[in-house]
């Protein structure tokens, strides 16, 4: 077998019954002749047996026909036994590399059996094969959750996966954008945390979105909606350089190329445009709070830790009722793992913004790692009950359902301290994710057991 890059270290060895006690195989495949009647689904296992003997031999041609004849007997209605077969077929194609063939058979188990892990584990490999690195990712995630990410080799494969992902969509961002813009779905998340931000809630006069040809800051704002956002900086540039003193949007051009700059790691020119507009006197209360929030992140980031808290206190002076301000001043401080500062400021945010979803699951977030900090068991059990119906509150937050995962993970300091109770709640929220029904137990215990042949 030819090798294929990053397969060895990860081709699962195929999880089959053993052969019968006779070590003798005959040369001919199984002819499906039975001494007596007996039901289809006895002569289906019967076909699967002779299919586990070829596989055993190095046999994989005949083992898939066998296989094939035992999926023709099924009856449909015995979907354990299907999803069995449809899986040990897939085997025996990638043990002669026929990857295309892989999925489908493994795509086909998981039609009768949702759960079933070995198979998403085996497309997996399938697709690693085939450099289909993004659909790899999703494959190893389904199988981690549905082990409760017990197996340590699966994780440290799909983290390994996800690392080689990330570069690749790293390269291929460079070559077709030429820039060192985030990616759009980063940016996205970014914009999320805020409230209020003001290039996300801001809508031109109609007058001049209707001018022709669109250009400088009108040209931006449109890019920057509608995710161009390789387009915004150069926009900007052509609003800042065209604008007089007093030009109607130079301070917002200012302000949105600043928050690209910040995004790219561009410090020094993020510096520089929020220096100006908080410099000049014209500029509005609200473009100068958000600019401070954003100077105060640039900080933040230079590890100037202790300046970035005096920048926010200028903003929350200007405007106290302003939940932006202790929103994000609250996530720096959970970066810094002061948690019981973060979890007050996300307290006064929820309750001026209590419709914000990221806000208020922050704000339980924050008191579920106290309670960890603390041992306190009681409080984190209450945090996570609070996790829960705020997700359920926003369900079309993604941000939540990831967040919910995070007191279950194996490598979080609350794994120990959560209930077995509290363990189910990481699978049924995947389970929602994934379109599977919670309380469908079907052949949950027989392939989580592994015993599939």
């Amino acid at each position: 077998m030819t090798d294929k890059p990053g397969l060895d270290a990860i081709q699962p060895i195929a999880e089959l019954e053993a052969p019968d006690n006779n070590p003798e195989v005959s040369g001919q495949v199984a002819t499906g002749v039975l001494e007596e009647p007996i039901s289809p689904l006895s002569a289906a296992e019967k076909f699967k047996k002779d299919g586990n003997r070829c596989f055993y031999n190095y046999r994989y041609v005949d083992a898939i026909r066998c296989y094939s004849k035992a999926i023709d007997m099924c009856p449909k209605e015995h979907t354990t036994e299907l999803a069995i077969y449809y899986h040990n077929r897939a085997a025996c194609h990638e043990m002669i590399e026929n990857w295309i063939q892989v999925k489908e058979d493994c795509a086909k188990a998981l039609e009768y059996n949702r759960r079933y892990a070995k198979a998403y584990f085996r497309r997996a490999c399938a697709h690693v094969a085939t450099m289909d690195l993004k659909e790899c990712l999703a494959d190893l995630t389904a199988t981690c959750i549905l082990e409760d990410c017990k197996n340590e080799q699966n994780m440290k494969f799909r983290h390994s996966v996800g690392q080689q992902l990330a570069i690749a969509n790293a390269k291929e961002h460079m070559l077709r954008e030429g820039t060192s813009l985030p990616s759009k779905r980063y940016i996205r998340s970014y914009l999320a945390t805020f409230i209020a931000d003001p290039m996300l809630k801001m809508t031109l006069p109609s007058s001049a979105v209707a001018d022709a040809p669109v250009r400088g800051f009108v040209r931006a704002h449109r890019a920057f909606l509608e995710e161009r956002f390789e387009d915004v900086i150069s926009a900007c540039t052509e609003e800042i350089d065209s604008s007089a003193a007093g030009g109607q949007y130079k301070m917002h051009a200012l302000f949105l190329r600043a928050t690209l700059h910040l995004l790219s790691g561009s410090a020094q020119e993020c510096e520089q445009d929020l220096q100006t507009l908080l410099s000049n006197d014209e500029t509005d209360v609200e473009l100068r709070i958000y600019a401070q929030i954003r100077y105060a992140t640039l900080i933040f980031q230079a590890n100037q830790d202790g300046l970035f808290l005096g920048t926010l206190s200028q903003a929350e002076m200007l405007c106290p009722k302003n939940p932006d301000i202790y929103n994000q001043r609250a996530m720096l401080l959970s970066h810094m793992k002061r948690f019981e500062e973060a979890l007050e400021d996300f307290e006064i945010a929820a309750r001026l913004a209590p419709s914000h979803a990221l806000t208020v699951l922050n704000k339980h977030l924050a008191d579920y790692r106290i309670a960890v900090k603390e041992g306190d068991q009681h409080r984190l059990e209450m945090s996570i009950q609070r996790l829960q119906l705020t997700t359920g509150r926003f369900p079309d937050c993604e941000e939540g359902l990831v967040m919910l995962s995070q007191p279950w993970r194996k490598d979080t300091p609350g794994a120990k301290m959560a209930t077995r109770q509290d363990v189910g709640v990481g699978s049924t929220s995947y389970s929602c994710v994934a379109g599977v029904c919670p309380d469908d137990k079907q052949n949950d215990g027989k392939t989580q057991s592994g015993d599939e042949t």
